[in-house]
């Protein structure tokens, strides 16, 4: 059991790493609007409240967003030329992934924040 948790922890790692690479990626003027549009896309599915399979649904309900993460993961590094993801690369080994944290955090507060408005909105108007 131990093994396998060892290399659950080494993917999850090397997860972690090529999301921030991709981050970097995006945040470089270089890259193609069309690859940026995209990774907006799928990290705002991520961290979407609203998904094709809820997220309460037990294991399952997480299998969309990490298949969603997964496809991008597949498909945007082919949509951004080889020199801008060689320089994020290098680039990504020099700095802590902590900011990236914060930031999904924050995206992802705010978005259950903005839900819970609007649906509390529509309730009590709908109700009233």
């Amino acid at each position: 059991m131990g093994r396998v948790l060892q290399r659950w922890r080494a993917q999850a790692g090397r997860f972690q790493l090529e999301m921030f690479i991709l981050y970097l990626a995006c945040r470089d003027s270089r890259t193609p609007r069309s690859a940026r549009t995209l990774a907006m896309g799928i990290v705002g599915y991520a961290l979407s409240p609203i998904d094709l399979i809820p997220d309460p649904v037990p294991l399952i309900g997480y299998l969309d967003d990490v298949g969603v993460l997964l496809l991008g993961l597949a498909i945007l590094p082919r949509m951004i030329p080889s020199t801008i993801m060689t320089d994020c690369r290098t680039k990504a080994r020099g700095l802590p992934t902590a900011p990236v944290r914060w930031v999904a955090t924050s995206l992802l507060i705010a978005n259950w924040f903005i839900t819970a408005m609007v649906v509390g909105y529509f309730s009590f108007r709908v109700g009233g």
